[in-house]
């Protein structure tokens, strides 16, 4: 919320207010910066919320934060959107003889703009297959890697906000957009990459056996090292990847089915879908990476 806050504040004490109520001349063009702030605001935030900091989860609880990152995902979306076609509006009013070259200026020949359109794209084309009717079509697998693609439109968005934004001119403004998407890629890299790679490393989870125990379900029994300490209590799920099977880079949730002992981890799977049926076939002694509880 703070964040907001300060993103409104930023663009009020630019001229915000007086260009859109008292200069209706500059409307649109105040306008498209807003909504473009608020979007880039919100994108980042989506990334803290899924990042796995542990205070976080602890405090809202995965299902809670998932809900509300999905919600943030659509309001930073039409933000976008309606960033995109206010900036291609307040250009066409800008040359209007030249229009054509004016929106292929905008999108593609400015300043780092065509990595911006880029950009956009690969996040439309996220949330176009998040939508329920897409996502029921695609496979988990598919669909995660599709999503992953929003961290790198992220990416080529930024610097045409900061080498060319009105609102990264100044030292404060600077260091509050660079230190919100440093400290999101940071969090990301710690508590998605480097502690479920430490933590793998550490338990050293093997798969030891794996029982059948329905037609339709079964249940992979891994050796580790102090699993006791992994403090996992009854309901919570990881992500796993099983290295002896093709496709182990997609992790797949998987909720346990006993509490850990010191030694030995299980998790039944009912095979339903491309990864469980994928879990079904990996070799004993296969390494397992974890991320999670």
């Amino acid at each position: 919320m703070g964040s907001v806050v300060a993103t409104t504040w930023m663009w009020a004490r630019a001229g915000g207010v007086q260009q859109t109520f008292v200069h209706p001349e500059f409307a649109v063009e105040s306008q498209a910066l807003y909504t473009g702030l608020l979007s880039s605001v919100l994108m980042i935030l989506q990334v803290f919320f899924l990042a796995r900091i542990p205070w976080v989860e602890q405090s809202w609880g995965h299902d809670v934060l998932a809900r509300r990152h999905k919600w943030l995902g659509y309001a930073s979306f039409w933000l976008m959107i309606a960033h995109v076609f206010l900036l291609a509006i307040q250009r066409v009013e800008r040359s209007p003889d030249a229009q054509l070259a004016a929106l292929w200026a905008v999108f593609v020949t400015d300043s780092w703009m065509l990595w911006a359109t880029i950009g956009t794209a690969m996040i439309i084309a996220v949330v176009i297959t998040s939508i329920q009717i897409a996502r029921r079509k695609l496979r988990y697998e598919s669909w995660h890697l599709i999503h992953l693609y929003a961290y790198l439109g992220m990416a080529l968005a930024l610097p045409h906000q900061t080498f060319d934004g009105m609102h990264f001119h100044e030292t404060w403004t600077q260091v509050f957009w660079w230190g919100m998407y440093v400290a999101a890629l940071v969090a990301t890299l710690v508590w998605r990459v480097a502690v479920p790679l430490w933590r793998s490393f550490y338990h050293r989870l093997r798969v030891t056996e794996i029982v059948q125990e329905t037609a339709g379900a079964f249940t992979i029994i891994m050796y580790g090292h102090h699993l006791d300490r992994l403090r996992t209590k009854s309901g919570q799920f990881f992500i796993w990847r099983f290295l002896g099977n093709p496709g182990w880079t997609r992790g797949n949730p998987f909720s346990i089915s006993a509490a850990p002992t010191n030694n030995q981890l299980s998790v039944t799977i009912e095979a339903t879908g491309d990864g469980a049926r994928r879990a079904a076939s990996v070799p004993v002694g296969s390494r397992v990476l974890i991320e999670g509880p």
